[in-house]
């Protein structure tokens, strides 16, 4: 059996209508990347928290989880429960406020750090492969290009949809 290519029957075929296509593409992409396994260690979700508290400087407490959920766009069950699972394999670590005492901040562990590190690799050396097959220009453009196609959605979706939390 061989593997569609994004013009055979599949979730992306360049020659439909362009929004239909995007569509395509962005299930395409993430399909191939949950399908396949890609990440060995962590869930899409788990590397976009992650991603977040990596950035945090060590001398800031941390991030709420509430500050994840407007970062990430999770659902707040869906934020509970990757948080309970990172802290369960020690790669988060929740920290008290010390000034309210009610508010709890999320940070990443030195485990964390090694985790997160060994994914990233792997999605780098994946990106690094697109770059070589589209060239540095065009990974450029496509990486301004898909920061739009976000603002855009992003606008639309604040603007003409009621988000439930």
């Amino acid at each position: 059996m061989t593997q569609n290519t994004s013009t055979e029957i599949g979730f992306a075929r360049t020659e439909q209508d362009p929004a239909e296509a995007l569509l395509g593409s962005w299930l395409h992409m993430t399909y191939t990347i949950r399908g396949n396994r890609f990440l060995e260690s962590l869930s899409l979700n788990s590397m976009a928290i992650l991603n977040l508290l990596q950035q945090v400087d060590e001398n800031e407490p941390g991030m709420t989880a509430s500050e994840l959920i407007r970062q990430t766009g999770l659902l707040k069950s869906q934020m509970n429960k990757e948080l309970a699972s990172l802290k369960d394999k020690g790669i988060v670590e929740s920290v008290e406020n010390a000034e309210d005492g009610r508010s709890v901040y999320n940070r990443i562990t030195q485990i964390g750090r090694r985790a997160y590190k060994a994914e990233h690799n792997r999605v780098m050396t994946l990106l690094h492969r697109i770059e070589e097959a589209l060239g540095t220009d065009e990974t450029r453009r496509l990486a301004v290009d898909l920061k739009t196609a976000i603002d855009v959605a992003t606008m639309s979706m604040e603007r003409d949809f009621v988000r439930e939390h």
